[in-house]
């Protein structure tokens, strides 16, 4: 993972359909400001888009 300085950013490594459950399970919904997806497939970013639409 890169090295970046501060504490505003978390990484997340993973799969999504395992990362992602877990990530919401702590996730306060007031706080989110920007959301970096990387995904190489449509499918992986259509599950995470259709997880966080609600």
């Amino acid at each position: 993972m890169p090295a970046i300085e501060g504490n505003r950013h978390h990484w997340h490594q993973g799969l999504f359909q395992v990362t992602l459950p877990r990530f919401l399970e702590n996730y306060a919904g007031d706080r989110r400001k920007f959301i970096h997806l990387d995904a190489d497939l449509f499918s992986s970013t259509l599950y995470v888009l259709t997880t966080l639409s609600p």
